[in-house]
C-alpha cells in the first residue's frame, strides 16, 4: 500500500518544471534529508562539493535543523559557509547565527522555571528529560536517542538529578526521551499538557526524541523572519525537508523537494520526490539547481 501511494504521490509531484524559477537561496533541513539520521556531524563529501559549487555560483545556503548548534556549525564549515556566507538555524528554530561571523541574530528561550516544571512533568510520564544550553545538555540519565544526539551534536551531557544546579545559561529547548513504543504510547498526552499549561510547543523529533521549544518559534517562523531580515522573498527559495517540522517552509517555497524518506505528509507536498536519503538523493536537487 505505502509503495503505491508513493508512486502516485511521485507521479504527481515530480513534473514541476523550475529551471526558470529564480533560485537564490537553498533551506535545507540535515538528518533525513541531506544525510541519514544520526550519522554525524558531517555530509558525504560529494553532498559537500555540489553545495560549495551553488556558493561559488551565488547561492545562499540556510541550514535549517532540530540539532544543537554544536550539531550545525561544523557542517557549516564544511561546507564553507563561513567563507561564503550563510546561516544557521539550529534547535527547531530557537537559535539563529550568522555562520560568517558567528553573531546571534535572534533566540527564544524557555524560561528556567518553566523548563524544571517540563522536567518534571516528563518524568511523570515515565520519559527521561533534558534540558539544553548553549554549551550543555542536562539529563536524567543516558538513552539511545541521548547518545545520538551525543554522537550528532558533540555536546557535554551532565547527568544530573538536580538541574536547577545547572540552569546557568539560556535554555534554547527541553528534551524528551525513551523508547519509540514509551513516547508513541504518552507523547499526545503529554504535548497536550505542556501546551495546555506553559507558553512551549511539543515536536516529536525522531522515534526516540521529542523537542520542546518556546511557543513563539519553529522551523518556519525563524526561516521566515531571516529571510524578512535579509529582504528575502520565498519565492526565491528552494527547500529539502523530510519531517513534519519542515512542512510550513516546503509549503511557503517556490520549490520543496523531499527524499522518498520522508514522512507521508511531506512527500503529499513536495514539488519532487528524490531518492532516499540512504542514496544521498540530494544529489538530484543540488545538479539540477547547478544546471539552471
Amino acid at each position: 500500500m505505502y509503495v503505491t501511494v508513493l508512486m502516485n504521490i511521485s507521479m504527481q509531484h515530480i513534473k514541476k518544471n523550475y529551471s526558470n524559477m529564480p533560485i537564490h537561496t537553498i533551506l535545507c533541513d540535515i538528518d533525513g534529508s541531506l544525510m541519514k539520521p544520526s550519522s554525524g556531524l558531517y555530509v558525504d563529501e560529494e553532498i559537500a562539493k555540489k553545495i560549495i559549487a551553488l556558493e561559488e555560483q551565488g547561492m545562499l545556503v540556510i541550514l535549517n535543523s532540530a540539532r544543537a548548534l554544536s550539531g550545525v556549525i561544523p557542517l557549516s564549515r564544511q561546507l564553507k559557509m563561513d567563507e561564503f556566507g550563510g546561516y544557521v538555524i539550529c534547535c527547531n528554530g530557537a537559535n539563529v547565527k550568522d555562520a560568517k561571523n558567528g553573531h546571534t541574530l535572534f533566540e527564544y528561550a524557555i524560561q528556567p522555571h518553566h523548563a524544571l516544571d517540563i522536567w518534571h512533568t516528563i518524568i511523570k510520564y515515565q520519559l527521561v528529560p533534558g534540558i539544553l544550553q548553549p554549551r550543555q545538555m542536562l539529563a536524567l540519565k543516558m538513552t539511545k536517542g541521548y547518545e545520538l544526539d551525543a554522537k550528532n551534536c558533540h555536546i557535554d551531557y551532565i547527568l544530573t538529578n538536580k538541574p536547577e544546579d545547572g540552569l546557568k545559561e539560556a535554555v534554547w529547548k527541553c528534551t524528551a526521551s525513551g523508547t519509540k513504543i514509551e513516547i508513541d504510547r504518552v507523547f499526545f498526552s503529554l504535548k497536550e499538557e505542556l501546551e495546555k499549561h506553559l507558553p512551549v510547543k511539543v515536536i516529536r523529533s525522531t522515534d526516540t526524541f521529542v523537542d520542546i521549544i518556546d511557543i513563539n518559534v519553529d522551523k518556519f517562523r525563524s526561516s521566515n523572519q531571516l529571510l524578512r531580515q535579509l529582504y528575502k522573498s520565498w519565492d526565491e527559495v528552494s527547500v529539502i525537508g523530510d519531517g513534519l517540522a519542515d512542512l510550513e517552509c516546503m509549503k511557503a517555497a517556490s520549490y520543496c523537494v523531499a527524499p522518498a524518506n520522508a514522512q507521508l505528509e511531506v512527500l503529499k507536498v513536495a514539488d519532487q520526490i528524490l531518492p532516499s536519503c540512504e542514496e544521498n538523493g540530494c544529489l538530484v536537487w543540488l545538479d539540477e539547481l547547478l544546471r539552471k
